[in-house]
C-alpha cells in the first residue's frame, strides 16, 4: 500500500459558537475567581507576613536567648545546647527557600496548612543556627561564634553578647539583650501607620496613567481649545505647560522610590544592602533611635560599673554594645578625657549634650547604691519618650503623604474642570 492510496484524513470539526462562548465564559469566571482569591486571601496574608517581620524576629531571638539562658542556669554547656538546637532544625527545601521561594511556595503552603489545620514543617532559626554550630565545632568561643549576619539576634544584641563574653559573664548581659527585643513592638505599631503611607504611595506608582494623560489627553485638549480659539485656563497651563507636569512626575517617581526603599529596609536589615554605616548615622540622628541608644549605653555602662570594670574600659565596652560607630567614636573621646584625669560624669558631656546623663550618673555615685538601680528610672523614661516620638513621627509622615497625594489629584482635577468650564462659557456666549 502506497502513501497515495491511503484514504484522506477527516477534517477536524470546528468548535461551535455555543461551545466557544461557554469556554470563554468559564475562562473569564476562573480568572475572576483566581483574582478574587488572591485579593481576599493571599494579599492580606502577604501583608501580615511582611508587617510581622520585626515581631517574628523578636520571637526567634527570644527563643534563642531562652535556650542560652536555660543552659547556663542549669549548669550545662551552652555551646552543646546550641549545637543540638542546630541538629533539630529542619533542612528540607521549605526550610532552605529564599525570599522568592517564600513568596511563591512557602507562604502559600503555610496558608494552606493554616486553613485546613494541617501540621506544617517550618524553620525556626534557619541557616544561621547551622553556621553558629559550625563555628562552635571549630572551637570559636560562643560570644564570637554569633554574628549579625546569622539573623539570630539584632546587631546590638550580638555586640552586647560579645561584651559579656569579654567580661567573662554572658549571663549578666542577657537582660540587656532582652530589653533590645522589646523595641520590635513599637516598630511594628509604627509600621501599621507606614502601611497606610505605602498604600497611599501606591497611587504614585500609577505614573503610566499620568504619563498617558500628559502625552495624549492634555495635547488633545490643547488642540481642541485652539480650534475653538480659546486660551487655556491658568490652572491647566500651569500644570501641563512649561515643564510643570514633568516636575510633578519627577517628584512622584522620587517619592515612590523612597517608599520602595523604606519597605525593603523594613523587611531586610540595612546591613544586607550594604547600608550599615548609613543606617548607624540615621539611627543616631533620629530622636527616638538616639534615646534608645542612650538607654542601651547607660544600661550596659551601669552593669559594667557594678561588676567592677574600670571606668574607661566600661565606657568603651558599653559603646561597643550599641554597634553604632558614631557612639563608639564619641565614647573614644570620653575615654581619652578620662585618661587625662577628667572624672567620668564630666567626661560624659562628650556623649550627652543635654547633661542629663551626667547628672544622673553623678547622683548615683553620691547615693552609693548600684548604678543599674539608680539609672533604671531614667532608662524607662527614655524608652517611653522614644515610643512617643516614633509613633508621632509615623502619624506626621502618613498625614503629610496623604495631603501631598490629595493636592496632586486636586490640581489635575481642577485643571481639567477649568477647561470644561471655559468651553461651557464659550458655548453660552454663542
Amino acid at each position: 500500500m502506497t502513501l497515495s492510496s491511503l484514504p484522506p484524513l477527516p477534517m477536524p470539526r470546528p468548535i461551535s459558537d455555543q461551545m466557544y462562548d461557554l469556554l470563554v465564559w468559564w475562562g473569564l469566571f476562573l480568572l475572576q475567581l483566581i483574582i478574587w482569591l488572591f485579593i481576599t486571601f493571599v494579599m492580606p496574608y502577604i501583608a501580615y507576613r511582611l508587617l510581622s517581620v520585626p515581631l517574628r524576629r523578636q520571637e526567634r531571638a527570644g527563643l534563642f536567648l531562652d535556650v542560652l539562658q536555660g543552659a547556663i542556669e542549669r549548669g550545662e554547656n551552652a555551646e552543646e545546647a546550641i549545637v543540638s538546637l542546630a541538629a533539630a532544625e529542619p533542612t528540607g527545601w521549605l526550610a532552605r527557600a529564599g525570599w522568592l521561594g517564600k513568596l511563591v511556595a512557602v507562604w502559600p503552603y503555610h496558608l494552606y496548612c493554616d486553613v485546613f489545620g494541617i501540621q506544617r514543617v517550618e524553620k525556626v532559626f534557619g541557616k544561621g543556627i547551622q553556621d553558629v554550630a559550625t563555628r562552635l565545632l571549630e572551637g570559636v568561643p560562643l560570644h564570637e561564634a554569633i554574628e549579625p549576619g546569622d539573623d539570630l539576634l539584632p546587631p546590638q544584641a550580638v555586640a552586647t553578647l560579645r561584651v559579656g563574653g569579654q567580661v567573662g559573664d554572658i549571663r549578666r548581659v542577657l537582660p540587656a539583650c532582652r530589653q533590645l527585643l522589646a523595641d520590635a513592638a513599637s516598630r511594628t505599631r509604627a509600621a501599621v501607620n507606614y502601611l497606610a503611607l505605602i498604600v497611599l504611595g501606591a497611587s504614585f506608582l500609577g505614573l503610566p496613567a499620568v504619563l498617558c494623560i500628559a502625552d495624549r489627553v492634555a495635547p488633545s485638549v490643547e488642540l481642541m481649545l485652539m480650534d475653538m480659539r480659546l486660551s487655556p485656563p491658568g490652572s491647566f497651563a500651569a500644570l501641563w505647560a512649561h515643564g510643570g507636569m514633568f516636575r510633578v512626575l519627577m517628584a512622584m517617581g522620587a517619592l515612590s522610590g523612597v517608599l520602595i526603599l523604606l519597605a525593603a529596609l523594613y523587611i531586610r536589615r540595612p546591613r544586607r544592602f550594604g547600608l550599615g554605616r548609613a543606617a548607624a548615622w540615621l539611627q543616631y540622628h533620629l530622636p527616638w533611635r538616639r534615646k534608645r541608644l542612650q538607654r542601651d549605653f547607660s544600661a550596659m555602662l551601669a552593669m559594667l560599673l557594678d561588676a567592677g570594670v574600670p571606668e574607661p574600659e566600661a565606657v568603651a565596652k558599653a559603646a561597643e554594645s550599641t554597634a553604632n560607630h558614631i557612639l563608639i567614636r564619641r565614647a573614644a573621646r570620653v575615654r581619652e578625657a578620662m585618661e587625662r584625669g577628667v572624672p567620668l560624669p564630666e567626661a560624659l558631656r562628650r556623649l550627652d549634650g543635654t547633661g542629663e546623663f551626667q547628672w544622673r550618673l553623678a547622683n548615683a555615685a553620691h547615693v552609693g547604691a548600684g548604678f543599674a538601680e539608680a539609672l533604671a528610672g531614667w532608662q524607662q523614661s527614655l524608652d517611653a519618650k522614644a515610643f512617643q516620638q516614633e509613633q508621632a513621627a509615623a502619624h506626621v509622615v502618613t498625614s503629610a503623604i496623604a495631603i501631598v497625594n490629595g493636592l496632586i489629584v486636586a490640581a489635575i482635577a481642577i485643571g481639567f474642570f477649568d477647561v470644561w468650564l471655559s468651553i461651557v462659557r464659550s458655548c453660552l456666549l454663542w
